[in-house]
């Protein structure tokens, strides 16, 4: 089993064009997920990328403080579900990188799970999916979170 990426991977000396350009899918996706999860005037999201797999959460409003208690939140979250995802042994060492979303209840039930960005890879994404339902439910959110239903997104990174 494969670990994704707690943090920002640097590139290697010398990258090929088709790496460079599927670090810069990855980034666009995680953006697109910031994009959507950044507090519109007044409003309130986390837009910066958990550790450990989370790349962002929709729905939780709040302060900083509040941002930094659901880090280690994030981070539980991601080892439950990493605990649950198996790579499909042919595609280990591949280089492909998915990004799912998952609706989450108060409950850590898993409402909705989808492909936000394809790896490439049919398999590889749905490896990801299976995942996220052999893992529900997830844990509970804790006391700060006031919402009921939060959408998190996740990056599985297999090399």
């Amino acid at each position: 089993r494969e670990k994704a990426d707690t943090g920002p991977t640097p590139p290697p000396a010398a990258p090929s064009p088709r790496a460079e350009m599927g670090d810069t899918k990855v980034r666009q996706a995680v953006e697109s997920i910031r994009d959507r999860i950044r507090p519109a005037e007044g409003g309130g999201g986390s837009g910066a990328p958990g550790a450990g797999g989370a790349v962002g959460v929709r729905g939780a409003s709040g302060n900083v403080m509040q941002e930094v208690r659901l880090r280690s939140f994030y981070n539980r979250l991601w080892e439950h579900v990493n605990a649950h995802w198996a790579i499909p042994p042919s595609l280990e060492g591949r280089g492909f990188t998915v990004i799912v979303s998952a609706v989450l209840d108060r409950r850590g039930g898993l409402l909705r799970a989808f492909v936000e960005e394809p790896s490439g890879s049919a398999a590889f994404d749905q490896s990801a999916l299976r995942a996220l339902e052999r893992a529900a439910p997830l844990p509970p959110f804790p006391d700060e979170v006031k919402e009921d239903v939060l959408e998190v997104g996740f990056r599985f990174h297999g090399e």
